[in-house]
């Protein structure tokens, strides 16, 4: 038997005391636009960068509105823009958080973001910290893994006796073996969380060239909260052929990040502590070892598609169906992935089943 060590990194949230070092320049555009009176899509925080700290920005001035600019959109270039009459909490103008420039901060403000992602302009640049201890750390859904299994990473934030407090956004960078990960076998859902409890924003960005998913939550009403335990999941899709790739350790680090609390400050983070997680090369069980009780379909919502975990690898061909809440089939195919792609599905609840010689299971997916 051979065996894959994974190594996961597991990162705590370290708070220092608050500072702030303000340095910039002035700049001309030919968009008509002088300084802060230009607005680039995408950087809701106005520091000349889009990442994962816009997505946090944009859930303090969530369904703000105010007046559009006139060249509303998301390719990347400036526009002006008259301030708005509301501001965050630490005085940011909502009219670089509309971020799309239709004159509304909502969820399409993420396009402008997700198509932007790391780019840049000279700009000012702001470095704050602030001090306090929030414990993050993972909880994963077994300690041993085969080819083609789904390391499920649930995400967690404060524990019972050191509560996350006062807590708007969260974020963090992940770090995984890309090498060992299958091409798109990143993704998250954020449906279980007791920070974005009703569903508001889940975001997360994958690199796979260079391994990092950066994840990031925020709420959206203005509101902070306090609370530990889940505050999401990611999943990992491992690859089926381990053995042309060689075995070793893997570091699976997760590498700095960043949080958002009612002071609208930045949280840093520190890795400081590891996990191991083991994947095996030894021979495969078949379908028949599986019970349906073991079987996962996720994310929950999906958006063009779900996954299946706990069925592969297959004894024998299953076929799916999708069936509508009225019984209606809309979908069938045989399972030759543990992918289903669902694209064009209207909104709402639908009932997957899978089947073959004697199994039929029946699993509830929701868009």
């Amino acid at each position: 038997m051979r065996f894959i060590t994974f190594i996961i990194l597991i990162s705590t949230l370290t708070i220092g005391n608050l500072s702030s070092q303000t340095a910039g320049q002035a700049y001309i555009n030919a968009q008509n636009c002088i300084g802060n009176d230009c607005v680039y899509p995408g950087d809701a925080n106005n520091d000349g960068l889009v990442n994962r700290a816009d997505v946090l920005t944009l859930g303090w001035g969530y369904g703000k509105t105010g007046p559009s600019r006139s060249t509303a959109g998301i390719n990347w270039a400036p526009s002006y823009c008259p301030d708005w009459i509301t501001s965050t909490p630490d005085s940011l103008n909502n009219k670089y958080l509309d971020c799309n420039g239709d004159g509304t901060i909502n969820s399409n403000d993420l396009d402008a973001i997700s198509q932007n992602y790391s780019l840049s302009y000279l700009k000012y640049e702001i470095v704050s910290q602030y001090e306090g201890d929030l414990e993050f750390y993972l909880e994963l859904n077994t300690d041993t893994f085969i080819e083609g299994d789904t390391i499920i990473a649930k995400l967690m934030l404060g524990t019972e006796l050191n509560q996350a407090e006062d807590i708007y956004g969260f974020s963090v960078a992940l770090s995984y073996p890309e090498h060992f990960v299958k091409d798109d076998g990143v993704s998250g859902d954020f449906m279980t969380s007791w920070l974005i409890d009703n569903g508001e924003i889940g975001f997360y960005r994958d690199f796979p060239q260079s391994g990092v998913v950066e994840v990031v939550l925020s709420r959206i009403d203005q509101t902070p909260v306090s609370g530990y335990g889940q505050i999401g999941e990611m999943y990992f899709i491992i690859e089926d052929n381990l053995d042309e790739k060689g075995f070793g350790d893997i570091n699976l680090n997760f590498s700095t990040g960043s949080g958002l609390v009612s002071t609208t400050q930045i949280y840093s983070l520190d890795v400081d502590a590891s996990t191991e997680v083991v994947i095996s090369n030894s021979e495969k069980p078949t379908v028949n070892n599986w019970k349906p009780s073991d079987i996962l379909a996720y994310p929950t919502p999906f958006v063009n598609g779900v996954y299946l975990d706990g069925i592969f690898p297959l004894k024998e061909d299953l076929t799916f169906h999708i069936y509508n809440i009225n019984g209606q089939e809309i979908k069938k195919g045989v399972l030759k992935s543990n992918h289903i792609p669902l694209e064009g599905l209207n909104n709402g609840v639908y009932i997957l089943t899978i089947n073959g010689t004697d199994m039929h299971h029946e699993i509830k997916i929701i868009k």
